[in-house]
């Protein structure tokens, strides 16, 4: 047997940090150059002592993203002293000085302002714009007293969101309860994301929660196209189950090879006769038959 080698343990300086992640967050920040950006927009501090607008945001940014419920969880920041090291350049707020800046600017139009100032620093720099919004709304668990009983069964909140789908930007968002409807509040999310999105959308998908006659009449008044999952209901499946079976073809990948599936389209009258709109259909053949009336699965 080769002999141990000997080593030497010792005793470092250096500070070490958890928030590993947090890092490069940072250097996003810097790379996109978002403080001096946000402290144009933003009134200065009263004195050369004062805390930056940026860095209340910032503070904000890191303390969601290492997991704050409180405003007094920005202590974990500040007892953190090799992450303070790497903000040499920013001003870590007391959790007081937090709520009485949020107090004071936390509205509507601060969320316009920041919006503007990252749609900015982003569009500048990605190298897909992007035409395609997804919208959906998303569940955040939370044990905090206001929390409500979502859909899923736990309590939280349910905020919708607004995302570019080819680079993943979101471009828009509605804090909502966690008991807040799917269907409620599309249009002006829609709305809020062409605003915020300078470089234009083209197309809005959405799931089931998209299926009603305000979202098809915005995107046809406003000439965006739309894809939108259709509720099985009764008149959709009477359509379905309406279209000749030489109608139906086999749908094929990419490279040649059939899908276990096919695929048609039909006419649809949604809600009325002025709302008629193109109904994609996908039918699988089931292995096991468990409808009396069909062998297939739409």
């Amino acid at each position: 047997m080769r002999p141990l080698k000997r080593f030497k343990v010792t005793r470092s300086k250096e500070k070490l940090s958890y928030r590993i992640g947090l890092p490069l967050i940072e250097q996003i920040i810097e790379h996109l150059d978002l403080r001096k950006a946000i402290d144009q927009k933003f009134p200065k501090p009263g004195s050369n002592r004062g805390i930056k607008a940026s860095d209340y945001i910032t503070t904000l940014s890191y303390m969601f993203m290492d997991g704050a419920v409180h405003l007094e969880d920005v202590n974990h920041l500040h007892n953190d002293e090799a992450f303070q090291q790497m903000l040499s350049e920013m001003k870590l707020p007391t959790s007081d000085a937090i709520g009485d800046w949020l107090r004071r600017h936390g509205s509507k139009e601060t969320e316009k302002l920041l919006w503007e100032v990252v749609m900015q620093r982003l569009l500048a720099v990605t190298e897909k714009p992007g035409s395609i919004l997804d919208i959906d709304a998303t569940i955040i668990q939370a044990e905090k007293g206001d929390s409500e009983k979502t859909y899923k069964g736990n309590y939280g909140y349910q905020p919708l969101l607004g995302i570019i789908a080819e680079n993943g930007m979101v471009v828009g968002s509605d804090f909502r309860e966690g008991n807040a409807s799917p269907q409620n509040g599309l249009v002006e999310l829609i709305e809020q994301c062409r605003i915020n999105y300078a470089q234009g959308i083209k197309t809005v998908r959405s799931d089931s929660a998209g299926w009603q006659k305000q979202i098809v009449d915005y995107c046809n008044e406003n000439n965006l196209g739309f894809t939108i999952s259709a509720d099985q209901s009764t008149p959709v499946l009477e359509a379905v189950l309406s279209i000749p079976e030489n109608n139906c073809s086999d749908a094929v990948a990419s490279d040649g090879i059939k899908e276990g599936y096919q695929t048609a389209q039909t006419g649809y009258c949604f809600s009325s006769k002025k709302r008629k709109v193109r109904l994609v259909v996908k039918r699988e053949l089931l292995k096991k038959q468990i409808n009396l009336f069909s062998n297939y699965r739409y």
